[in-house]
């Protein structure tokens, strides 16, 4: 565990900074007023791409992602696969069976201030915590695990934060669903993937997990 922290403060220290300051900002503002106040911030450009950056959080890109990272190296995909699947359930769990929270349509959606995205359909239901944005820091910070720069791994952590901006300017989530679903997929990434990842990194090459190193590249030299 201290490995997998102590390796990747590029993404884990501004990421928790962030999710600090986005805490305190949750816990001092009425959720409804702060989201007509964000809600304000459109353009034509950002109505067009938050859709596809949106995607980048989606199950089924995350499961390309899985299916790809297979190729590349099985112990890789096959970790992504389990981090990704127990976030995917306990996200599920948490909304709908736990806190059972309304999107902002469900209050805001005749609101005289309230701007819906042109061809986005809205949801009312299980809101709290955010699945792709959940989804997607589990990928992202899965990803970064695997980065030696630091660059890289900021990258990982934009990516993943564009994808949690995306579901508020969507009218998808709240911020404080955003927030959860952030810390919910990094908890799940460290929990799996970073334990399973370096577990299965070190004793691989002389004991029973060798076949965890299969990679079509590898194979096809």
């Amino acid at each position: 565990m201290n490995r997998v922290i102590r390796e990747n403060v590029a993404f884990l220290a501004p990421f928790s900074i962030l999710a600090i300051l986005f805490t305190a900002v949750v816990l001092q503002t009425d959720q409804l007023e702060l989201h007509l106040r964000t809600n304000r911030w459109h353009t034509p450009f950002a109505d067009t791409i938050m859709p596809l950056i949106t995607f980048l959080g989606d199950g089924i890109f995350v499961g390309i992602v899985v299916l790809l990272l297979s190729f590349y190296k099985l112990k890789s995909g096959l970790a992504l696969l389990i981090a990704s699947l127990a976030n995917s359930l306990s996200t599920q769990v948490l909304k709908r069976e736990i806190f059972e929270h309304f999107r902002p349509a469900h209050y805001l959606e005749h609101h005289p201030d309230f701007l819906a995205i042109p061809g986005v359909d809205l949801a009312y239901q299980f809101s709290f915590p955010s699945g792709h944005t959940s989804a997607a820091f589990c990928l992202y910070f899965a990803l970064a695990l695997m980065f030696r720069t630091a660059s890289a791994k900021v990258l990982m952590l934009l990516l993943a934060a564009a994808v949690g901006a995306s579901r508020i300017y969507l009218n998808l989530h709240f911020l404080e669903d955003v927030v959860a679903g952030a810390v919910h997929g990094v908890f799940w990434a460290i929990l799996i993937f970073g334990m399973a990842y370096w577990w299965w990194s070190g004793p691989s090459e002389s004991s029973k997990y060798k076949w965890l190193e299969f990679s079509i590249f590898k194979n096809a030299k």
